[in-house]
C-alpha cells in the first residue's frame, strides 16, 4: 500500500492535540492513505478528536494508519515514499533530514495536504476512445 502521507501528531504546549490539522488529514485521507506517527499521545485521544470530524465528512477515507512515534526506523522508511511528510519536533525534524527526508512545518502543513487531494495532470492519461476520457488506465512515460 502506498502511503500519501506522514504527519506528526504531538499535543501543543497546552496539551491539546492539534485539532485543524487533524481535521485536515482527515480531509485528505479521502484521496491517498495517510500514516499518523503519533508523539506523546494516543489513538483514543487523536480518534476522540477525529469523532465529530468523521460524523460531519463522512467515513469514506483511504484510511488513517495509526503508529508510535517510537518505531522510528518503520516511520522513516514509509516517509521515503511519501508525498508529504509532516514533522512537529525537532526530534523527528532531525531523524528525516539525517535520512534525506524532504519535510514541511505543521504550519505549512495544510497547504501541503491539500496537494494530496488534487487530481494527477490530466495528460498523465490517455484516451481509450474518442470523446471517452479513461481515467483508470495511467500512462508510464
Amino acid at each position: 500500500m502506498q502511503i500519501g502521507g506522514v504527519v506528526e501528531i504531538v499535543p501543543t504546549p497546552t496539551g491539546e492535540l492539534p485539532a485543524m490539522l487533524v481535521a485536515t488529514v482527515y480531509r485528505a485521507s479521502r484521496w491517498t492513505p495517510i500514516m499518523l506517527v503519533l508523539r506523546s499521545t494516543t489513538r483514543r485521544e487523536v480518534d476522540r478528536l477525529l469523532d465529530p470530524v468523521v460524523r460531519r465528512e463522512g467515513v469514506d477515507v483511504k484510511g488513517l494508519l495509526y503508529t508510535d512515534a517510537e518505531d522510528e526506523h518503520a516511520v522513516i522508511a514509509v516517509a521515503r515514499g511519501a508525498s508529504v511528510v509532516v514533522a512537529c519536533t525537532d526530534a523527528f525534524q532531525t531523524a528525516l533530514t539525517a535520512c534525506g527526508v524532504s519535510w514541511c512545518s505543521a504550519s505549512a502543513a495544510p497547504q501541503r495536504l491539500l496537494t494530496l487531494t488534487e487530481p494527477p495532470h490530466p495528460r498523465a492519461y490517455h484516451r481509450l476512445s474518442p470523446g471517452r476520457d479513461s481515467r483508470a488506465e495511467l500512462v508510464a512515460r
